[in-house]
């Protein structure tokens, strides 16, 4: 009888759990369409002002050699900055969100082994506390940052660390679909465009440039720089929202089959006690028949 109140105690406490999941389900079910739209609308946008700076980069390297000047001078960048790459994580604030953290923190590792050299920056509560596990010794700096609206404001104490390096590597996901969001390694500053530049460079491509070539690159630098965060820090929130829409689904499927298996044994136990009574009444019919 007891393990029977137990069963049906543990019903009542799945039921109330299936109902705050499938709450929980369907805010972030709202919260995406809010915001997928709005994310993958600016993302092509945003995609090519990337590549543009990189050829901005990429042609200022060129104008450096053809003035016969040193490939090892700072050619990346005209402000001055911190002559090493810097290694940012975006993470989750808030628990359930699937396994996108897990992903993009296995390749900002990656990138982390094959670059002893970078300093890192971790934002969210979750790429700490895997950092944490990681057991790096490594020092990094932490931001905690809303995940919802985030504004250039709200950016602005991550923006403004991260400004004095060179290299910017961003560790973030990326939405792909409902079910889909890919760990992603994105350079803002168009670092790459620019490594292996070659002397006789056949597929050089030569620009005008107005005002100058330099003044845009500034430009990029700083007003654009901040906008490319901005959008990589809301397509990290997107991504986000759908493994947390995966992870509550996961959810809801464990709670329903946890749901059919305790109905199964409390059936169990309930024709278990009928089959008592009866052989229970059984006996006494005998013994009252002798």
């Amino acid at each position: 009888m007891a393990k029977l109140n137990t069963i049906d105690l543990e019903i009542q406490f799945v039921d109330v759990l299936g109902e705050m999941v499938q709450a929980y389900q369907e805010i972030y079910v709202v919260k995406m369409k809010k915001v997928r739209d709005r994310v993958i609308s600016n993302r092509n946008y945003m995609e090519g002002l990337t590549e543009v700076f990189g050829e901005l980069k990429k042609a200022y390297a060129h104008e450096i050699k053809d003035k016969k000047k040193s490939v090892n001078e700072r050619i990346f960048s005209l402000l001055n900055k911190k002559d090493k790459p810097v290694a940012v994580l975006l993470s989750a604030k808030r628990k359930l969100s699937g396994d996108i953290n897990h992903k993009v923190f296995g390749e900002f590792c990656s990138y982390l082994d094959d670059n002893p050299d970078a300093d890192v920056v971790i934002v969210g509560s979750i790429g700490k506390e895997l950092y944490l596990q990681r057991g790096y010794t490594r020092q990094y700096r932490y931001f905690d940052l809303s995940e919802d609206q985030v504004s250039i404001q709200d950016l602005r104490p991550v923006l403004e660390y991260i400004s004095d390096y060179e290299q910017t590597m961003i560790f973030y996901g990326k939405y792909s679909s409902l079910v889909t969001q890919k760990q992603m390694r994105s350079d803002l500053r168009g670092h790459k465009e620019i490594e292996n530049i070659k002397e006789d460079d056949r597929d050089r491509k030569y620009f005008l440039f107005e005002p100058t070539l330099e003044e845009l690159l500034v430009f990029f630098e700083t007003q654009i720089f901040a906008s490319l965060f901005k959008q990589t820090a809301h397509e990290s929130y997107l991504a986000q929202i759908g493994s947390r829409i995966q992870a509550l689904q996961a959810a809801t499927s464990n709670i329903d089959n946890r749901k059919t298996y305790l109905s199964h044994e409390s059936r169990k136990l309930m024709k278990r006690r009928r089959n008592k009574k009866q052989l229970q009444n059984l006996a006494g019919m005998r013994l009252w028949t002798r």
